[in-house]
C-alpha cells in the first residue's frame, strides 16, 4: 500500500537492535534514499536510546522482550560490542512455563486465545521472588477470574513461572539448558568490560522491555 504521507524531502529517524549487521543498515538507507527520496536519515540503537531515556550515558542496559534478552554495556553513549551478550529467553517462555505449571493442576490451555489469557494472567499477578530460596516464600492463594467467569487458584506458580529468568533450566527444554540466567548474563557482560568501567556498570543497571516489568525484579537484582 502507498504511504499516506509523501516521504520526499522528509527527515527519517530509525531505531535498530543491538549488533544489527552493517548490511542491514546499508539496505535501509538504500531503500529510503533511492525509493522514497527522503532528505536525510539517522539511525540509533534502541538500547542506547533506552539508556538515554533514563538520563544516563554510561551504564548496563538489560533489555528483555517477548523472545530474547540482551545485556548491553554502554559507555559515553556508545555500546561495547565485545561485552554484549544475549540469552534466548523472554516473556513467551514465561507464558509457556506458566501453562505447564497450571496443567499440573488440571487447568488446560491449548488455543491461541487460551495462551493470551495466560499471558494476561502472567502480567497481572506474577512476580519475582526476592531470592532463589522459596522455602520462606508466602504461598498465599490468589483467586484469578477467567473471562468465562470461572475462578482458578494460584500460589507458587506466581513466582515460579518468572523464576526461569534466573534459572532457565527449570523450563526442562534441552535447547535452553545451556543459556545464561539474567544474573549470569549481567555478570558476564560487566566482567568482560575494562576493569575501570566495572564499578560504573554495576552502579547503573537500567531495565528495559516488557519482560522487565515484573514486580520484585529490581529488588532481586539489588
Amino acid at each position: 500500500t502507498e504511504p499516506s504521507l509523501n516521504p520526499k524531502n522528509e527527515d527519517v529517524f530509525l531505531t535498530e537492535p543491538s549488533l544489527n549487521p552493517k548490511t542491514n543498515r546499508e539496505k535501509s538507507a538504500e531503500i529510503l534514499f533511492e525509493k522514497f527520496c527522503i532528505n536525510s536519515m539517522a539511525m540509533k540503537s534502541t538500547s542506547i536510546l533506552g539508556l538515554f531515556y533514563s538520563g544516563r550515558t554510561n551504564g548496563l542496559l538489560i533489555e528483555s522482550g517477548e523472545g530474547v534478552t540482551h545485556s548491553i554495556p554502554i559507555y559515553e553513549g556508545y555500546s561495547l560490542p565485545h561485552s554484549i551478550f544475549r540469552s534466548d529467553f523472554g516473556g513467551r517462555d514465561i507464558t509457556e512455563y506458566l501453562i505447564k505449571l497450571l496443567a499440573k493442576k488440571k487447568h488446560k490451555f491449548y488455543t491461541t486465545a487460551d495462551r493470551q489469557i495466560v499471558k494476561n494472567m502472567k502480567e497481572k499477578i506474577c512476580y519475582i521472588s526476592p531470592n532463589d530460596n522459596h522455602h520462606n516464600e508466602n504461598n498465599e492463594k490468589y483467586v484469578y477470574q477467567l473471562p468465562d467467569g470461572n475462578n482458578i487458584e494460584l500460589d507458587y506458580e506466581r513466582y515460579q513461572a518468572p523464576e526461569i529468568m534466573f534459572q532457565p533450566k527449570l523450563m526442562e527444554n534441552k535447547e535452553k539448558q545451556s543459556i545464561l540466567g539474567l544474573d549470569e548474563l549481567i555478570n558476564k557482560s560487566i566482567m568482560t568490560t575494562d576493569i575501570d568501567l566495572r564499578r560504573t556498570m554495576w552502579g547503573n543497571l537500567v531495565l528495559c522491555g516488557g519482560n522487565t516489568m515484573f514486580k520484585g525484579l529490581k529488588n532481586r537484582l539489588n
